[in-house]
């Protein structure tokens, strides 16, 4: 009990913080359904990771409008592809086979 309250008062007298921060990577998921991708738009921080997943059983792929990450295709269900983003600011991009139907999305970084 000593050492409980020790640690206490020490924290409060001195602001120590001594929350555990996690070291897991962020990864947010974006689902490949029928010929869209869900969500469309997506609010990243730098650093964090989207996972692409293909829930159907077309093929998919995903390519940056810019050209800065392009996945090979994503043939059956299940198949996924991740990128890490590193650069503040907005990234679109589309489905190559099938951006004629309109599939496409953004990724928006913030710091």
């Amino acid at each position: 009990m000593k050492n409980i309250l020790l640690v206490v008062l020490v924290t409060t007298l001195f602001n120590v913080d001594l929350s555990i921060q996690s070291t897991q990577p962020i990864i947010h998921i974006v689902k490949i359904e029928d010929m869209k991708f869900v969500p469309e738009t997506i609010e990243i921080k730098t650093g964090e990771t989207v996972r692409w997943i293909n829930l159907t059983n077309n093929s998919h792929n995903i390519f940056a409008k810019d050209k800065s990450f392009k996945s090979k295709m994503l043939y059956s269900k299940g198949d996924s592809y991740e990128y890490t983003f590193k650069k503040e600011g907005s990234s679109e991009y589309y489905c190559q086979p099938h951006k004629i139907m309109g599939m496409n999305g953004n990724v928006n970084v913030r710091n």
